[in-house]
């Protein structure tokens, strides 16, 4: 069901609960109650009304991303989102998340750089806060250089998303910086509460990346072997309902391939 008719629908029922029990209690009860109920209870008609006024102007407000969004309309939405961000200066962490992930979908690198710009002068705390996004797009883009310079800028906040850590390891490898990637997801191996992180640097390292460990391969192995047996406790069925729930996040979608193959490599 369209969000437009559940809003109206929701208006409608909302209104009239509230007129059919005051007609009700007015039939009834008479003119006496009614008055001794509006003075004893006024202030929760006054909230019914508030809350609705609220709920309505919401959704006025945001009625064009409403409608983008129910028809899909992704071009549209962008449209609307950057006039939104640049032109109104309306910058909101709601926003900007969508706009991030609508111009990922639409391969808009251009408007992602500019959106970035915009934030460092503007609002820095979002650049922290979405920052997979842009080390996503950076990915995807190809630009390893720039998602190395990207990464490594935002390290250094002890806030971070740990998978900015992990973009930082893997734009090494891509720039075929071999022994500073094998040590960096050496770490990321042994990262807590983070168990796909454990499992792609596992992988990458078991593939070949451990070869540039300062350790010997005799050591290396068994480290990654230990981290793998760990990561074994946790059932195949039960791996692969995780990955799912995980790959709603698009810095971890974009990774599909590599996750499909560690996974193979975890229970080979």
């Amino acid at each position: 069901m369209k969000l437009k008719v559940l809003i109206i629908i929701f208006n409608a029922v909302l209104l009239t609960i509230f007129f059919t029990v005051f007609s009700f209690s007015f039939f009834t009860a008479g003119t006496e109650f009614i008055g001794s109920f509006l003075k004893n209870y006024w202030f929760f008609i006054l909230f019914f009304f508030c809350f609705l006024t609220v709920i309505n102007v919401f959704f006025i407000n945001n009625w064009k991303l409403i409608t983008a969004l129910e028809a899909e309309d992704w071009t549209a939405l962008s449209a609307y989102l950057k006039a939104e961000i640049f032109e109104k200066k309306h910058v909101t962490g709601k926003k900007v998340r969508i706009l991030c992930e609508i111009s990922i979908l639409l391969g808009d690198f251009e408007m992602l750089k500019r959106l970035e710009h915009l934030l460092e002068e503007q609002k820095p705390k979002y650049i922290r806060k979405f920052a997979t996004r842009f080390a996503a797009a950076k990915l995807i883009e190809g630009d390893y250089q720039e998602l190395n310079n990207f990464t490594s800028r935002l390290s250094i906040f002890p806030d971070i998303s740990p998978w900015i850590y992990f973009y930082n390891a893997f734009s090494l490898q891509m720039l075929k910086q071999y022994p500073e990637a094998a040590a960096k997801f050496s770490l990321l191996m042994k990262t807590k509460n983070e168990p796909l992180i454990n499992l792609i640097s596992g992988y990458l390292l078991a593939s070949g990346l451990c070869n540039y460990l300062s350790i010997t391969k005799e050591e290396a192995g068994k480290h990654i072997e230990e981290e793998r047996e760990k990561l074994r406790r946790r059932s195949l069925q039960s791996w692969k309902q995780y990955i799912g729930k995980e790959k709603q996040a698009i810095h971890i979608l974009v990774l599909t391939k590599v996750i499909d193959e560690a996974l193979v490599w975890l229970f080979q």
